[in-house]
């Protein structure tokens, strides 16, 4: 099974460490580190399920984002439906995908899966973490745990002190390229801004029917790229219309930047 989330889209969940490039890189874990053990053993004693923290494979694009890969594998010893979700920071919870029940193989005894996630992400370090839920059938029957979860430090250095100018300063990425994120395909919505200013940064959105919303932008490490990513599932938007984003700088008291975009949000 294959995870693709969209470029640029960080805030936009395995425990290991990872590694980073400068123009193109590849970094990587100890192979078959499991987080919880591993099922050798365990399969006489009943079901066991468990995932590998990711191998981690960091390439550099233009401006200084990369596209970073996480790989692992899925052991049970049920072949049933397992569905991946991922969360970046302690943010919110994404369903990527589900491993189908074909997907796993007989090896050793053992029931085995792969799965893979592609994210996009600029210059910063990124706790990403993610879990994997095997529902139905003998697990719930067993009492099981039907849930594992695997963390992974991503660190990304893409020539971050060489970005800002590519592109301008300013918003830039999905927001600037995309009018229809906002919908029911894609309730997370990334927001980009590269700026010359310090860490107490801070984003307004204001769109229909009154709607705003106040956060503070993530500063990614010691470049000029912030980052916040908008989940707008939930009816946590103004449904569709116009948005105006202004980013301001709370210790120069300046605005840095604003942006109007029409978005086809869904409530």
């Amino acid at each position: 099974m294959q995870v693709h989330v969209t470029k640029n889209a960080p805030m936009f969940l395995l425990s290991g460490l990872l590694l980073a490039c400068s123009g193109g890189g590849v970094g990587s874990v100890t192979q078959d580190v499991w987080g919880n053990g591993g099922c050798d053993g365990k399969a006489d004693a009943g079901q066991c399920f468990d995932a590998t923290v990711p191998t981690v494979v960091v390439s550099c694009g233009d401006g200084g984002e990369a596209s970073v890969t996480l790989a692992g594998k899925v052991v049970s010893t049920s072949a049933l439906a397992t569905t991946v979700s991922f969360s970046i920071d302690g943010g919110l919870e994404v369903q990527a995908g589900t491993i189908a029940a074909n997907d796993f193989v007989l090896d050793h005894g053992e029931l085995i899966a792969p799965y893979e996630i592609h994210l996009g992400l600029l210059p910063g370090h990124y706790d990403v973490q993610i879990c994997l839920d095997q529902g139905g059938g003998m697990v719930q029957e067993l009492g099981d745990p039907v849930r594992v979860c695997v963390h992974v430090l991503v660190k990304v250095d893409c020539g971050a002190g060489e970005v800002c100018g590519h592109p301008a300063l300013g918003f830039f990425g999905d927001l600037v390229a995309n009018k229809v994120l906002c919908n029911s395909g894609h309730n997370n919505v990334p927001i980009h801004l590269k700026a010359h200013a310090g860490d107490n940064v801070w984003l307004t959105i204001d769109g229909p029917g009154g709607y705003q919303k106040v956060v503070q932008l993530r500063h990614a490490g010691d470049s000029c790229v912030y980052q916040y990513n908008w989940a707008t599932r939930g009816g946590d938007n103004g449904g569709p219309g116009d948005y105006v984003f202004t980013a301001t700088d709370r210790d120069a008291l300046v605005d840095l930047a604003s942006f109007k975009a029409s978005l086809s949000c869904q409530k």
